[in-house]
C-alpha cells in the first residue's frame, strides 16, 4: 500500500496513521543558554584566560569520566549516578585538549541539603578521576589574580 493511499479502513473510520503534520514536538529554543551569573563569569573567564585555555560550559559528568574496574552487572548503577549531572565550566588545554580544571560557580542554591550532597558526590567522582575542581562563589565582580591563584593551587593539588 502506498503512503498516498490511506486504505479503506482509514477512509471509512478515520483510523490509521496520523499525518506527520499533526505530530508536534514540544521543543523550542531556550531564550538564554546561561544564567546571568554564568554569563557574567564566562565573559570574565574568557577575558582572563585569553587563549591559554578553552572554556567549555555545561559539561556532562558522564563525558568527563569513564567507568571501569567493575562487573558488567554494576555498570548502570554507577552510570546512572553520573548520567544527569553536569559541571558549570571545564577548562581544557588548547593544544592537547586535556581537561585541566572543572569550575563550579556556587550561588545560594548550593547551600541546600540536596545540592550539598550532589556537590560532595561530584567532587568525589572528579577526585577519583584526578580532575581538579575549583568552587567559585557567585559575586558581582571577580579578581583575576585571586582566581588565577585559586586555579593554580587547585590544579597543583591534583598533580
Amino acid at each position: 500500500m502506498s503512503s498516498q493511499n490511506p486504505g479503506c479502513l482509514t477512509a471509512i473510520f478515520g483510523i490509521g496513521r496520523k499525518k506527520q503534520s499533526q505530530v508536534q514536538f514540544p521543543y523550542k529554543a531556550k531564550q538564554y543558554f546561561f544564567s546571568n551569573a554564568e554569563a557574567s563569569f564566562y565573559h570574565f573567564l574568557k577575558k582572563m584566560l585569553e587563549e591559554n585555555m578553552i572554556i567549555f560550559p555545561h559539561v556532562a559528568l558522564r563525558d568527563l569520566v569513564s567507568i571501569s574496574g567493575i562487573e558488567k552487572s554494576s555498570f548502570y548503577k554507577f552510570y546512572n549516578q553520573i548520567d544527569r549531572k553536569q559541571v558549570d565550566f571545564l577548562l581544557v588545554d588548547p593544544k592537547s585538549l586535556k581537561p585541566m580544571l572543572v569550575i563550579e560557580l556556587d550561588d545560594s542554591s548550593h547551600q541546600r541539603a540536596d545540592r550539598i550532597n550532589r556537590d560532595e558526590f561530584v567532587e568525589k567522582v572528579l577526585s577519583t578521576a584526578n580532575i581538579p575542581i575549583a568552587r567559585v562563589p557567585v559575586k558581582q565582580s571577580y579578581d583575576a589574580k585571586e582566581l588565577t591563584e585559586l586555579f593554580k593551587r587547585t590544579m597543583q593539588a591534583v598533580s
